[in-house]
């Protein structure tokens, strides 16, 4: 690691931790509407963009912003959590709903949050009544996916849901760790976002 390597004199540290900086990979999903959003390995950047900020989260929003994908900070947030990950999409969950965000959610991960004291509203399976939430994507009505893919019928109903977050231009978010980086920048707003600074700046 980084850190194994600093300690060994291979790499030396860094002369300002002050800030914090972050890579984002420009995916041009709109260019593959057919395709899955689940990372895999066939290589689809088409360039790349840095967000530098005073802590992770900051630096997180900044990237988003430069890469295209925005940074919903008002509206709603549709979260699906597999079943091993609910418990620590709980704290996402929560981060969101804190910053503003409106909860929807599948009926398990709707269950889960609503036991924690989380008002997460229920939403209809793929393709069964009026919330169904691959139609809601498509009518506007939500503003941030966080999709945790397991198990068979999470890589079908998933990919619907996913594939519609593309056609409609908004975020979709499949770790934890991306779920957790996104809602905690949300706690910046856009204000702290958009603040710039030159490399001269940080390197003066």
């Amino acid at each position: 690691t980084i850190a194994e390597l600093r300690r060994a004199g291979v790499l030396a540290d860094p002369p300002d931790r002050s800030y914090v900086a972050v890579k984002e990979a420009i995916m041009p999903w709109d260019r593959f509407p057919a395709e899955d959003v689940v990372l895999g390995p066939e290589m689809r950047a088409t360039g790349e963009v840095m967000g530098i900020g005073s802590d992770p989260a900051h630096a997180y929003g900044k990237a988003q912003v430069a890469s295209g994908y925005g940074l919903p900070t008002h509206g709603t947030v549709f979260v699906s959590f597999s079943d091993r990950d609910k418990e620590a999409g709980e704290g996402i969950a929560r981060i969101a709903h804190e910053a503003g965000l409106r909860l929807l959610a599948t009926a398990g991960t709707a269950a889960h949050l609503g036991a924690m004291g989380l008002p997460a509203a229920p939403v209809d399976k793929v393709g069964e009544g009026p919330w169904d939430p691959v139609r809601l994507i498509d009518e506007g009505k939500v503003d941030l996916v966080i999709n945790t893919p397991r198990g068979r019928r999470a890589h079908t109903d998933g990919r619907l849901i996913r594939m519609a977050s593309t056609r409609a231009g908004i975020p979709c978010i499949t770790t934890l760790a991306g779920g957790r980086a996104m809602v905690e920048s949300l706690r910046h707003g856009l204000e702290g976002i958009v603040e710039v600074k030159s490399l001269q700046e940080y390197h003066a």
